[in-house]
């Protein structure tokens, strides 16, 4: 639906529902592409997102990301502009995130290096 633009008021919502439901079973690729795919239609739901980032961040997902996911999905929530800055607790979590980036830093393909680059 993001790759066209669809962003129906009435699915979105439905979809993020059941993702608050589900996640846990994502892996950290499938958290990136939900993240994408909430950015390409600037769909903000505050629960999914901080659940999917929390997830994502903590282990195991963490250390399972790849390098692409990673890029991905940090620049996904910078599209997003999202979290805000008075948000501690998921400004810790986009750390962690970056710090994971950092150590990976030489196993980032050109494509994931422009997305870090553009979440900057």
């Amino acid at each position: 639906f993001g790759h066209f633009r669809m962003s129906n008021k009435r699915l979105w919502p439905v979809l993020a529902e059941w993702l608050l439901h589900s996640h846990l079973d994502l892996q950290a690729q499938d958290v990136a592409t939900v993240l994408n795919a909430m950015s390409a239609v600037s769909f903000k739901h505050e629960e999914l997102l901080q659940a999917l980032l929390y997830s994502l961040a903590e282990e195991p997902l963490l250390s399972e990301a790849s390098p692409a996911a990673i890029g991905l999905s940090l620049n996904a929530l910078a599209r997003l502009r999202w979290p805000l800055p008075s948000d501690a607790e998921a400004l810790d979590a986009i750390s962690s995130l970056a710090k994971r980036a950092t150590k990976l830093l030489d196993k980032f393909n050109a494509a994931g290096l422009t997305q870090l680059l553009h979440a900057c």
